[in-house]
C-alpha cells in the first residue's frame, strides 16, 4: 500500500507537472518510465530486506 501511495503523490504528480514544462509532451513518457524504474528497484530492495530477515529468524529458531 505504501509503495503505491508513494507511486502517486510523491514520484507521479510531481514528475508529470514538472517535466512536460522543461522537456514537452515526451517529459510525460520519460517519467513514466522513470517512475516505474524506480519503483521497481525499491520493491526489490523492500524483498531483499524482508528475505535477510526471514533467513536471520529462522537461523535463530533453528539454533535454539
Amino acid at each position: 500500500m505504501i509503495i503505491g501511495m508513494a507511486r502517486q503523490f510523491v514520484f507521479y504528480i510531481p514528475v508529470m507537472l514538472l517535466l512536460p514544462k522543461f522537456i514537452g509532451v515526451s517529459g510525460v513518457y520519460y517519467g513514466s518510465f522513470a517512475i516505474d524504474a524506480v519503483i521497481v528497484l525499491w520493491t526489490m530492495l523492500l524483498v531483499k530486506e524482508e528475505f535477510n530477515g526471514l533467513r536471520e529468524r529462522q537461523e535463530k529458531s533453528a539454533t535454539i
